[in-house]
């Protein structure tokens, strides 16, 4: 089962950038282990999308929406990541609106 997310290239930045950071966190338990997992393919696939999408990048289409298939643990482990990056973490206004937006997208798919 795949879920497609719709993104904007400011939606896309801000996640790469929440998510580049898990190949530092260490994990103990088992189920730590899989989330960091899936966590991690999920950063190299909003990497990859980043890039690609950077350099098509222009002024007419910087506010063009595209989609990402996500398959359903990956959209589940990425709702409770970012769960618990709006929790813990400081945005701005704007980030925290797009992260917010997102992960409620994700949650209305994901039941």
């Amino acid at each position: 089962m795949k879920i497609q997310i719709p993104l904007d290239f400011e939606q896309l930045n801000i996640m790469n950038r929440l998510l580049s950071p898990v190949y530092e966190i260490k994990s103990e338990t088992r189920a730590q282990k899989i989330n960091i997992s899936i966590l991690r393919d999920l950063s190299d696939k909003f990497q990859i999308k980043y890039y690609s999408k950077k350099k098509d990048r222009d002024l007419l289409n910087s506010r063009k929406k595209f989609k990402m298939s996500l398959k359903f643990h990956e959209a589940e482990s990425l709702r409770t990541f970012l769960a618990m990056c709006l929790d813990t973490l400081i945005f701005t206004t704007l980030e925290r609106s797009k992260v917010s937006r997102l992960h409620n997208y994700i949650d209305q798919k994901t039941i």
